[in-house]
This record gives C-alpha cells, structure tokens and sequence, in this order.
C-alpha cells in the first residue's frame, strides 16, 4: 500500500493563515451579516474563518469565498443558490449540511473529531483526509473527490453515493454498506475496502483486498493485484 503524507496539507493550512486575516464567529447568523463575527468583521476572499463551537453559519449567498475554513460548528446551506469556495476547509467536529442543496467547492478537507457532512453539494478537487470519524447524514446532493483517504472511520447513514476521480486509501474503517462508490476516470484503491456496488468508467487497480456486496457496474475494468470478492 502506498504511503500517503498529511505534511503537504498541513503546510499549505498554516501558510494560508500565515497570510490572511483571522475572522471568528461569536454568535448563531448569516455569513454576510457583521454581527456574526467578532469585532464585526465580515469574512473577506483572503481570510481564516473559525465557526465556533455552537455556533451555525447560514450560508446566505450566490458566490461566498475565503482562503481556510476552520469549522467546529454547522456551516448551513439555505437554499439551492448559495455558495461557498474555500481554498481548504479543516472539520473539527464540525457538520456541514443545510435545507436546501448549496455547494461548497475546495482544494482540501482535513476532518478530524467527529464531523458531518449532510444535505449539500461538495466538491473536493484534491483530497479529502479523516483522521477520526466522519459520518454522511444525507443522500441528497452531489459528493466528488479527487482523493479520499481514511485514516479513521468513515460511515454512510444514508445510503450516499460517492464520486471519486483517483484514489480511495483506506488505513481504517470504512463503513460503507449502502450507496454507490462511482470512480469517474482512472483509479486506484488501496486498503481493505468494503462496499455495496461499484461503477466504472475506465480503468481501476486494486492493491489490497476489495469486497463488493452487490455488482460492478460501467464500462472500465478492474485490474485486482490484490484480492478481490464480489457478493459477500
């Protein structure tokens, strides 16, 4: 199995805090709303944003952006318009989620704690690492990552599908004997993986041992060095 380093994320969270300004939520409110943060400083594209712990962001705009996301709270979609870009986001026991599908779109999501990721779109361009417990409450709305490493517990609740375009690298527990594992291009799994059904549109190389409950659906392939075992 391949070694994968958390150093890179980690330089790249301190470096963007290093440059930006550090906004913190004081209270429950909108985003764009002064008085949600402290010293009333609305976030700005540049800046460090912490959502505190009992405090939930409601994410109240078509185009919202800041360079690190640091959520121990509820970031809350409102309706199917907002959005949210953030250059990384940290989840420490945080939830994102909302009543409505908005989108958050980032480079990276470091989780650890016991976070959430519920009813939204989310878009990871590059990695997603868990270091603890990361549970999906929802199956409403899109989940596309580039990479997804476990180094904890990975649950799906809710039958949730997920979209990965290169690599799943599990180190833990990956609970996931519900929903649809969809690899969209070239990809590459390492770990013990356990999942209910996986579609394929190119080709998939399996290093380790991958048990699927239920069917391999697309039209790639899957070229298994390791061990492989359909309807367990």
């Amino acid at each position: 199995m391949k070694t994968f380093s958390l150093i890179y994320v980690f330089v790249l969270l301190i470096s963007n805090i290093s440059l930006a300004s550090v906004i913190k939520s004081s209270k429950t409110g909108n985003w764009t709303n002064s008085n949600t943060w402290k010293n009333n400083a609305t976030p700005s594209i540049h800046d460090t944003v912490f959502v505190s712990i009992g405090d939930t962001i409601f994410i109240n705009s078509s185009f919202l952006k800041c360079a690190l996301l640091n959520n121990s709270g509820v970031v809350f979609f409102k309706s199917a318009t907002n959005y949210l870009e953030a250059d990384n986001v940290i989840l420490k026991s945080g939830i994102v989620t909302g009543n409505s599908l908005g989108t958050i779109v980032t480079e990276s999501v470091f989780s650890e704690g016991k976070s959430e990721i519920g009813k939204c779109n989310l878009k990871v361009l590059d990695s997603l690492i868990n270091i603890d417990t990361l549970i999906f409450t929802s199956s409403s709305g899109y989940k596309f990552f580039n990479k997804l490493i476990n180094e904890g517990t990975i649950s799906n609740i809710a039958n949730e599908d997920l979209n990965i375009a290169s690599i799943l690298a599990n180190r833990g527990q990956f609970n996931f004997f519900s929903g649809k594992i969809f690899f969209t291009s070239f990809g590459e799994i390492y770990g013990n993986i356990l999942i209910k059904k996986l579609s394929i549109t190119d080709s998939l190389t399996s290093y380790d041992t991958l048990l699927i409950q239920e069917k391999i659906e697309g039209n790639g392939h899957i070229r298994n060095e390791g061990i492989l075992k359909l309807g367990m």
